[in-house]
């Protein structure tokens, strides 16, 4: 039985970034281009880094449904930590991943309280202020990002393209590519905004995505497709976070 409850991913982003596209950027606070090896950068990437350690310890503790989301936090941070290290903390690839990752946590909160035990407890709390601390010293607000529905499924479609020449079930893997046109239709349809229209034909898409969720957890994790799938899974949840859709069982 796959559950989940919803109400917000991503960069999403990702290289495997979801929200790489979300506008408006806000300002970075330091007018200084730092590179990857000052004191600056390298306060960053520990902290990136924790927030990274601190989402591995929980992964033991955590249901597979649930770690498509950690996943993509993951791969988010990961973004963000090679963005530093390639470019520096100034420059605009740098600030629009670092935007992502902000975005990713910000609609991750029922997820998190949902996923949250004894065991993991004390490693979300800190994760949380983190993340938050994060956004903060970045100098983010909380200006809304209007075309998170387009960044997220401009994101979707790449991945599936990605799946060509994966050896996947032929039954899912013709499921799945089925799913572009009406990916286009979301992405051209969001390109005004999130808006009515954008909400309703993404969440349409959304539940079909949802019903793939069985045939997705067939998926060895030594298959090559296994971290695309688990990317597309964890973007759907994010969009239905963000999106504040009902619970689905």
């Amino acid at each position: 039985m796959i559950r989940r409850e919803l109400p917000c991913l991503l960069t999403l982003i990702l290289s495997v970034g979801a929200f790489s596209a979300l506008s408006p950027i806000p300002a970075f606070k330091s007018t200084a281009f730092a590179a990857s090896g000052t004191p600056e950068a390298e306060q960053a990437k520990n902290e990136l880094q924790r927030l990274s350690s601190l989402l591995q310890s929980t992964e033991k503790y955590t249901e597979r449904v649930e770690l498509a989301r950690l996943f993509v936090l993951k791969q988010s941070i990961e973004t963000v930590l090679a963005s530093i290290e390639k470019y520096g903390m100034g420059h605009m690839q740098t600030i629009r991943d670092y935007q992502s990752l902000i975005v990713a946590f910000r609609f991750s909160g029922e997820f998190f309280t949902r996923v949250q035990t004894d065991n993991t407890r004390a490693a979300i709390q800190e994760a949380l202020q983190i993340s938050q601390h994060i956004a903060e010293a970045r100098g983010f607000d909380d200006s809304p990002y209007t075309q998170i529905t387009k960044s997220i499924f401009s994101q979707m479609k790449k991945l599936i393209d990605d799946l060509q020449g994966v050896a996947l079930p032929p039954a899912l893997l013709e499921k799945l590519y089925a799913l572009r046109p009406g990916i286009g239709d979301v992405i051209a349809i969001a390109s005004q905004g999130d808006r009515p229209k954008a909400f309703a034909a993404a969440s349409a898409l959304h539940s079909r995505i949802i019903a793939l969720y069985p045939e997705f957890s067939t998926i060895a994790i030594a298959n090559p497709a296994f971290e695309i799938i688990l990317n597309i899974q964890g973007l759907n949840e994010f969009y239905a976070e963000f999106a504040q859709l009902p619970p689905t069982l």
